[in-house]
């Protein structure tokens, strides 16, 4: 699905929610009204989670035009929409229990759904001299680096603790978005780092055939 509709779905749902503060602020004749703006808002900001997170996506045929790819892979991140509708429920909850802390729980929510939106996939590419990946629609958080600085790569299974996400752990930095199969990238400096994938076995292999095409060459 186009991506340009979820981001518009989620202004729209914010910029409700904003009204509904506003609304809220006018004191007994506007709290219904604030009520059921912010219930839409927070409906449409959950209609685009869910969206974003059940959609299955075209493949980007743009990565084809890059110079030099030999491996392009967009992994999907859905379990990160987890936390949209939990934070729904819960203000439904509140909405269902009282008529005065709700406001305060409109305010996360659009957050909530940004958060997400950025970290909802995982983009790994091999292409002329560097490997990079791309966490999001957003391309950021980011991180690249030259074939030449690299050693070797070998596969490797992640734990729970590791976790997902950005994380510090003692193999090195790990860039994961679900799953817990992972290729571990060797440096010529004896560090090292972990990029998560749902295929660990083409990624190696794509890697590893640019390493050796970098140093025959």
């Amino acid at each position: 699905m186009n991506p340009l509709l979820v981001v518009v779905m989620i202004g729209c749902g914010a910029g409700l929610v904003l009204v509904a503060l506003l609304l809220h602020g006018l004191g007994p004749a506007g709290e219904r009204g604030a009520m059921v703006t912010g219930a839409v808002g927070v409906a449409i900001a959950i209609g685009a989670a869910l969206l974003r997170a059940f959609a299955v996506g075209r493949p980007d045929t743009r990565q084809a035009d890059l110079p030099g790819l030999r491996y392009a892979h967009r992994q999907p991140g859905r379990f990160v929409w987890l936390p949209v509708l939990l934070a729904g429920i819960g203000l439904g909850v509140a909405l269902s229990v009282t008529h005065d802390a709700w406001p305060l729980m409109l305010i996360p929510l659009p957050v909530v759904v940004l958060v997400a939106f950025a970290f909802d996939g995982l983009t790994i590419r091999v292409s002329g001299d560097e490997l990079s990946w791309s966490f999001g629609r957003f391309g950021f958080p980011r991180g690249r680096v030259g074939l030449a600085e690299l050693a070797s790569t070998s596969l490797t299974q992640t734990t729970f603790a590791e976790g997902w996400g950005i994380r510090r752990t003692r193999r090195g930095w790990l860039y994961n978005i679900s799953g817990f199969d992972a290729v571990v990238v060797h440096r010529r400096d004896g560090k090292s780092f972990l990029l998560g994938s749902d295929e660990p076995r083409k990624l190696k292999a794509a890697i590893d055939s640019a390493l050796a095409a970098s140093r025959s060459g």
